[in-house]
């Protein structure tokens, strides 16, 4: 794993981690192109899933497929060509789950 969409993805991985406490895994079938890059493990059981790009870089062909497939399931899907961008994606669907957390147990 080298170059730019490379290191985008890295540097995203990392700052889940460190700053939010974030697990994420590169998943990477044998034999299958196309599949989003990484699946961040946010509480609650549902990954976030991000394909990362190089910036201004459409995805492939394969990579809308699976990007649709994924998203048809009921996938949470995103791509992002920018650390900031990918890193607030992940930041807002915590703070959403925070948010869910907190009214389930007023509602008890």
């Amino acid at each position: 794993m080298s170059g730019p969409e490379a290191s985008i993805e890295r540097a995203v991985a990392k700052r889940a981690l460190l700053e939010h406490g974030i697990q994420s895994v590169k998943f990477n079938p044998f034999g299958e192109t196309g599949i989003p890059d990484r699946w961040f493990l946010l509480p609650g059981g549902r990954p976030f899933i991000i394909e990362f790009k190089q910036p201004g870089q459409p995805l492939t062909a394969k990579q809308t497929y699976w990007v649709g497939v994924l998203t048809r399931l009921g996938y949470d899907v995103e791509v992002y060509d920018r650390v900031e961008d990918a890193v607030l994606a992940i930041q807002t669907r915590l703070l959403r789950r925070q948010a869910t957390r907190a009214r389930r147990s007023t509602d008890r």
